[in-house]
């Protein structure tokens, strides 16, 4: 029984986003929902109080989807660069695909920004601890080299780099899809070798 109805409440969960998807949050009502499911309104209410509780459920999931994957991608590798690179490129996925699902439930975002904002701050403070490891574990590998190790200052700094581009790139659309995977490969160059040439980081170290 148990089973059976978390498996109905997964199946609700699914549909209306696909609905909100389709009609937006304000078209979209209980009666359509569980039209789609080939069940009575009733039957949602046990699960949910509204089309509201649904939305949160959502943004829920898709939270929960953003850690899998981004723990997925950060230890796919044991060299620390490919990991940043991964972890990159994950953030760039989440922001477009976030981005198209508030832009087609613009109106829900608004109405719920509150709840929103928490749950992106919760993500953010998860993604600054997660990059701090991957530049903890690089520096322990002899890797990177940070200065004091001030892991969160360049944690901080790497992603509000990262976010800043991730407007750009993904939300406004400027680019394509390969070009912005190009991008994350220079992004990175400066990252690990800055803008300073050898020859004078060398003669820098040695006067």
């Amino acid at each position: 029984m148990g089973r059976k109805a978390m498996t109905c409440k997964n199946d609700i969960i699914r549909v209306t986003a696909e609905i909100f998807n389709r009609f937006g949050y304000t078209r979209t009502t209980m009666k359509s929902v569980a039209r789609a499911l080939h069940v009575s309104k009733s039957a949602l209410y046990v699960h949910f109080s509204g089309k509201e509780a649904i939305f949160r459920s959502i943004v829920e999931r898709e939270k929960r989807n953003f850690r899998e994957q981004f723990k997925a991608s950060a230890f796919a590798s044991d060299d620390p660069r490919s990991r940043i690179r991964a972890f990159i490129i994950v953030h760039f996925r989440h922001v477009r695909r976030m981005a198209n699902t508030y832009s087609i439930m613009h109106d829900a975002y608004l109405k719920h920004y509150r709840f929103v904002q928490v749950l992106c701050k919760d993500i953010d403070i998860f993604e600054i601890n997660l990059l701090r490891d991957i530049l903890n574990d690089g520096c322990r590998k002899g890797v990177f080299g940070i200065p004091g190790e001030n892991f969160d200052l360049v944690a901080q700094a790497i992603m509000l780099t990262i976010r800043g581009f991730a407007y750009e790139w993904s939300i406004k659309r400027l680019h394509s899809s390969v070009n912005i995977t190009e991008k994350i490969d220079a992004l990175l160059s400066i990252f690990e070798f800055g803008i300073v040439t050898s020859r004078i980081a060398v003669q820098e170290a040695n006067s």
